[in-house]
């Protein structure tokens, strides 16, 4: 036998005991909208045993509720033994506290926001505070900011938030409170959030769902743009991060808010309190989420999956337990505590059987997503600020010929936790390189020093050159040498360096004109000429890099070398080609700089083993690409037939085919007994575009003949470059 139980799942709701006649009367309402075959009752509860039919369970358990809730009555229907049970007690009587508790704890909580938002917006401002003036951080300037900048955004996302679950259980007519707003005195935040007390029984899943999601979903709708209104001030404010950070609080990353910020990005810059205070509507939004007890995702999990949400919870302790002990972050604990004074577990609604539709499950899984979305691993830290570095070099050897340049990589790599200012030197030792040698950070100007920026965890590579003088023999080698430094929050330099060999070992490959000057379409020819300086049997390849849509063309381009005795240097007649660039129509006004490139192989024999050897050079060219001018014409139509005293119209295109901006003349020229109009027509048309206008023909006579229309159109630049086409018109009576 099934005893009655409490319809108040356990949350204190009973008010008083029941009579005889009270079951009786209870029983005749029921019986309006389900058929009793059977009733037990306890002091102060009964059970009645109902037949129903699930498809009409959600109208009519509701209907009843209202009827017995006026009555002084609390329902509630379960489904167990393989029978339908109305529980029902009495409804306690409802104590409504005046809104003097809400309104004081808002204007209470208003003050420490107010006065957090100032120390917050006094931090921001005055980023080298000192203990000495700590007692000015309560300025009008500071408070009319802080309140302006971090206390309205943030007492804002939290009312919403609040305000979502007070007229959503409005909706579904459950009583509900008005905000408690939590006052904290303390920085960073100034509050402890808020909440609505819930005074009946949520009726069934549905409204447990709703009231759930209502909340975290209206303060996300508020978070977001306040966060992209506090990037974009971040922006304005422009406050950089000082070069002494230690001691700044850092703020957790999470998918949402790491997804704002590269899409509104706001460069190395402290971030403004009003971004904070959107953080903070994540973070209430996250920590609101968790499946777990009474808190909002509790809502959710309970009316999703019933009684299997108390899994949940315990999962949720599970994690925050873990990323306690893994981050070495101990609030997750105090978060536990809390939890587990509310209680894990969750009351069943009224009615727990009616099940959910579709689209609140489809809104669950979007609430959870939401939950994912926010999920801040650490919430807040204080980091101590590292200093580190290192260089390296994928190649520390540079194989070269006279005259030529070796175009080598160094790899700066920060190792510490904040944006490093790394200066690296380059330095050619004397004692080991001959006069005229020169190492630098700029193919065409001597630049041995420069300053480099990397973030975190990253790396930059820096590009530096060594050229070899035009008296280079073969054998000539030394050393360069390349210095990172840096200097911590002490001013401490740290320094570490690496060496590059450098030697002249096979060919020298030389163009013969420094400078190109091109069009569209091909390049003159232009002769090169390789030299041998490494006297040996050698197969060199000539190529070249070129810009995308470039092409080039060679005479010849691989060189069989062969030993000349005593010769080394510019062996006559010496191995000589030419090479022939194409330039694509569409090259812009501009110096393109193109590299040649000799690939050496040969076979030297060490200590009775033939081994394979190769090496490489270089050789830049610059190629200065001049405008040139070319036009088209086009229309809609070239034959036009008419009557007297009507009009046609044609459309004329004219295309810029040249490589810049260009202005055009176009002029039309009509037989007598014949009206074109525009007659003169001026276009500025960018390189690669067409521009149009409409050319209105009109007859002037009232008989019938074949006549045409002479278009032409010339360039500015080059009146030599013209189109012309004729519209043929016939004019019928």
């Amino acid at each position: 036998m099934t005893g009655p139980r409490r319809a108040d799942g356990g949350r204190g709701w009973c008010a008083g005991m029941l009579k005889g006649d009270d079951v009786d009367k209870l029983k005749v309402v029921i019986n309006r909208y389900f058929r009793t075959y059977d009733v037990r009752w306890e002091m102060d509860s009964a059970a009645f045993f109902v037949d129903l039919d699930p498809a009409n369970l959600e109208k009519d358990f509701n209907t009843l509720r209202r009827d017995l809730l006026v009555r002084g009555y609390v329902p509630m229907v379960l489904f167990e033994g393989g029978e339908h049970i109305i529980y029902v007690q009495k409804r306690p009587l409802l104590k409504f506290r005046s809104i003097k508790w809400n309104v004081a704890m808002l204007l209470l909580t208003i003050l420490t926001t107010v006065m957090v938002g100032a120390v917050n917006w006094w931090s921001y401002d005055n980023l080298h505070m000192n203990s000495k003036d700590i007692w000015q951080v309560f300025t009008p300037r500071a408070i009319g900011y802080g309140a302006l900048f971090f206390a309205f955004p943030l007492m804002t996302i939290l009312g919403i938030h609040e305000l979502g679950h007070y007229m959503m259980a409005k909706r579904h007519g459950v009583a509900a409170s008005l905000p408690f707003f939590i006052p904290m005195p303390v920085p960073p935040l100034g509050t402890f959030g808020a909440f609505i007390s819930m005074r009946e029984p949520i009726p069934n899943k549905k409204a447990l769902l709703d009231i759930g999601v209502a909340g975290p979903l209206c303060g996300f709708a508020v978070a977001v743009p306040v966060i992209i209104l506090g990037f974009k001030l971040t922006q304005v404010f422009a406050m950089p991060v000082p070069p002494d950070a230690t001691g700044l609080v850092y703020l957790g990353r999470s998918v949402f808010f790491d997804a704002l910020a590269m899409a509104f990005p706001t460069g190395n810059y402290m971030m403004h309190p009003t971004a904070l205070a959107g953080w903070v509507g994540l973070l209430v939004t996250f920590l609101n989420l968790l499946p777990a007890g009474q808190l909002d995702g509790g809502h959710v999990a309970r009316a999703m999956f019933g009684d299997k949400a108390k899994y949940f919870s315990y999962a949720s302790i599970i994690l925050m337990l873990a990323l306690s002990f893994y981050f070495q972050y101990f609030g997750w604990i105090l978060f536990i505590f809390i939890l587990v004074f509310l209680g894990i577990g969750h009351p069943p609604p009224l009615n727990d059987i009616t099940p959910l539709d579709g689209k609140r499950w489809v809104t669950g899984v979007v609430v959870f997503t939401l939950l994912a979305g926010c999920f801040t691993p650490v919430p807040m830290y204080q980091a101590t600020i590292n200093h580190d570095g290192s260089l390296g070099l994928p190649s520390n050897s540079a194989n070269m010929g006279q005259n030529s340049t070796a175009n080598l990589t160094a790899v700066v790599t920060n190792w510490g936790n904040v944006d490093q200012k790394f200066t690296l030197v380059l330095k050619p030792w004397s004692s080991t390189l001959k006069a005229g040698w020169n190492a630098s950070f700029n193919n065409t100007t001597d630049v041995p020093k420069m300053d480099v920026t990397v973030p975190p965890d990253k790396d930059r590579n820096v590009t530096f050159y060594i050229r070899s003088p035009a008296n280079a023999s073969l054998g000539d080698q030394g050393l360069v040498n390349i210095t990172l430094t840096w200097k911590d929050d002490s001013g401490k330099r740290h320094s570490k360096g690496a060496m590059v060999e450098a030697q002249v070992g096979f060919v020298t490959i030389l163009p013969a004109a420094e400078v190109q000057t091109a069009w569209h379409g091909q390049v003159e020819p232009n002769k090169f000429q390789l030299t041998d300086l490494a006297n040996r049997n050698m197969t060199v390849v000539v190529g070249a890099d070129l810009p995308a849509g470039w092409g080039i063309e060679f005479g010849q381009n691989v060189f069989e070398f062969t030993p000349t005795t005593g010769c080394y240097l510019w062996c006559e007649p010496g191995a000589e080609s030419w090479y022939q660039l194409i330039v694509p129509a569409n090259a812009p006004v501009s110096t393109f700089r193109i590299e040649l490139w000799a690939k050496a192989r040969w076979t030297e024999r060490v200590n009775g083993t033939d081994k394979n050897r190769t090496a490489e050079n270089r050789v830049t060219v610059p190629v200065n690409v001049l405008q040139f001018y070319d036009v088209g014409l086009d229309f809609d139509r070239d034959a036009v037939t008419m009557h007297y005293g009507s009009k046609a119209v044609v459309n004329i295109s004219v295309d810029n085919r040249g490589n810049g901006m260009d202005h055009f003349d176009v002029k039309v020229t009509a037989m007598a007994n014949l009206s074109a109009s525009p007659a003169n027509t001026e276009l500025t048309i960018d390189p690669g575009r067409n521009a149009s206008f409409l050319l209105t023909i009109e007859p002037l006579a009232n008989r019938t003949a074949d006549m045409n229309l002479l278009v032409m159109v010339s360039s500015a630049g080059d009146p030599a470059v013209i189109a012309t086409r004729t519209i043929e018109v016939r004019v019928e009576t």
